[in-house]
């Protein structure tokens, strides 16, 4: 079973991926940001990350960093309500870059996706 880490700010919106993924049958963990995100990614093994910026002015390499620097193989799915940061080129390096949307279909198809890829 593919263990999947969401990181966003919003708590309803954590519980509702936490539960829609593991209806897909993964295993979800949920958390905002900060210590408890990076301390997961050092102990535990993690298949993909979905990956909330709560504002366009964000600093988006940071927590890009932080990631990949603890897990360098990890696929990252980009989900924010904050379209114009995908042109930001340190969010190239996601598996995927989704617009948050009340359908989720094209979310689910990224993780999906992102798992499926071989890794390098």
């Amino acid at each position: 079973m593919s263990r999947i880490l969401i990181i966003d700010e919003d708590v309803d919106l954590r519980h509702l991926y936490q539960r829609e993924f593991e209806l897909e049958g993964y295993e979800a963990v949920a958390v905002g940001w900060g210590k408890e995100s990076l301390q997961l990614l050092t102990s535990e093994k993690i298949d993909a990350v979905v990956l909330d910026f709560p504002s366009p002015d964000f600093l988006v390499r940071q927590p890009m960093q932080d990631i990949l620097s603890r897990q360098r193989l990890v696929p990252i799915i980009i989900n924010t309500g904050h379209g114009l940061l995908r042109h930001n080129f340190h969010c190239w390096g996601a598996a995927a870059f989704v617009v948050k949307s009340i359908d989720l279909t094209e979310l689910k198809g990224a993780l999906a996706q992102a798992i499926a890829a071989p890794k390098a």
